[in-house]
């Protein structure tokens, strides 16, 4: 082969930092990407930030959701959320029996 020639050989390795594949693991010694993880610890704090507004505010249909959305992309990443995911659910829960209550009360209200 001369020097001029293009080099057209397979190599199955990957360069040393590329990314690997989706859902395939990263090769050891590649070093992780330290931007995702920043952005999952700040999805792991928005997603308890907004569990804790909405169980105080009465947008717990919106903020509890969105609490739990935020909590599994940082646990996508490997950073725990587990704060951010259970007060997300105590939001949902919490609307829905205010909701069955309303819901009673007008009821009651209603038939009497």
């Amino acid at each position: 082969m001369s020097s001029n020639e293009p080099n057209y050989s397979y190599n199955p390795q990957q360069p040393y930092g590329s990314q690997p594949f989706p859902g395939q693991m990263p090769a050891y010694g590649v070093p992780v990407n330290q931007q995702a993880v920043i952005q999952a610890h700040k999805d792991a704090q928005m997603s308890w930030v907004l569990g804790l507004i909405g169980l105080f505010v009465a947008l717990g249909f919106v903020l509890g959701p969105m609490a739990i959305h935020y909590a599994n992309r940082a646990e996508r990443v490997g950073v725990k959320a587990t704060l951010g995911r259970v007060l997300g659910w105590l939001c949902v829960i919490e609307f829905l029996l205010i909701v069955v209550f309303v819901g009673l009360g007008v009821v009651l209200y209603l038939t009497n």
